[in-house]
């Protein structure tokens, strides 16, 4: 299943897209800014 989070690059988003993914769950991450949605997809797959 996957989880899309809108705002997921911000402190919140990025800490619901965190508990997703390990429990398991694809992440579609949506934000404003494309570099910081980037930056916080390279983190969750790390």
């Amino acid at each position: 299943m996957t989880i899309t989070i809108l705002g997921g690059s911000g402190p919140m988003g990025s800490g619901l897209a965190l508990r997703f993914a390990s429990a398991g769950f694809s992440i579609a991450i949506g934000s404003r800014d494309a570099a910081r949605a980037t930056e916080a997809a390279r983190e969750l797959a790390a």
